[in-house]
């Protein structure tokens, strides 16, 4: 997998919002060596003022300019605490951390992303060459957990548990209601999700990659926080990831 030279950096946020009409956030800040050398899959983790660990976040997507973008919903007290955080808040950051997705701009392509495994999956789709033939299937709970709609390429495929956008049901049930041929999958998610696609495509000779989501309290593998066991003996997700080839793991979801 692609990995890159990680920085500790203090740096100010450049902005911190509600993505419209839904409950995600976006957080952006300025930190060219991660915004130049990070990969689609690869993470940060931040620190958040009152929390003793850091907390980790999948980049969303980088710009040459020097920013870097994070998506995020808010599900305890350090991502409330980050939430409420205003332009020009200092905050620290280490990164980018882990190994990304290994792609060589294959001509048929099926990018998975559920929850806010979304982000490094829209990351993914953004740096695919436009020759790639690319299917991309996000799934949500409600409308309420999307990114904007508007800004998702035109090949976007939805499904949303409650129907309140698009596909009413799981997004592994709407790939399968499309009899899809096989092609290359890259996918990230929560684990029922994952082990739901394993089952769909697993006889499939193509290349399937998986973004594994886990606490990572230090990311650099050594709080043993994340520790799986893998066809290859025991690893760490921050570390050893979170990016692995599917069959390398399926045991571990």
């Amino acid at each position: 997998m692609v990995k890159s030279k990680k920085v500790f950096s203090r740096v100010e946020i450049a902005s911190n919002r509600n993505i419209p009409g839904s409950e995600l956030m976006l957080l952006s800040f300025f930190e060219p060596s991660i915004a130049l050398s990070a990969v689609a899959g690869q993470f940060v983790e931040i620190g958040v003022p009152g929390c003793i660990l850091p907390k980790p976040f999948s980049i969303r997507n980088t710009h040459r300019f020097g920013l870097v973008d994070v998506m995020y919903e808010v599900v305890g007290k350090g991502t409330e605490t980050l939430a409420n955080m205003s332009e020009g808040a200092e905050i620290t950051v280490l990164g980018p951390l882990g190994n990304g997705f290994i792609h060589q701009n294959e001509s048929d392509v099926y990018l998975v992303g559920g929850g806010t495994g979304i982000a490094p999956i829209l990351f993914l789709a953004e740096t695919l060459d436009q020759s790639s033939h690319v299917s991309l299937f996000i799934g949500a709970r409600s409308n309420r957990f999307l990114p904007e709609l508007s800004l998702l390429p035109a090949h976007t495929k939805i499904a949303t548990d409650d129907g309140s956008e698009g596909y009413h049901g799981n997004v592994i049930d709407l790939m399968r209601e499309r009899l899809l041929p096989q092609a290359h999958v890259f996918a990230c998610g929560p684990k029922p999700m994952l082990k739901s696609l394993w089952n769909l495509v697993k006889n499939w000779n193509n290349e399937i990659q998986f973004s594994l989501e886990a606490y990572m309290g230090c990311g650099i593998g050594a709080c043993l926080g994340c520790q799986i066991e893998t066809t290859g003996g025991q690893k760490h997700i921050c570390t050893d990831g979170p990016v692995f080839y599917a069959k390398e793991v399926i045991d571990a979801l």
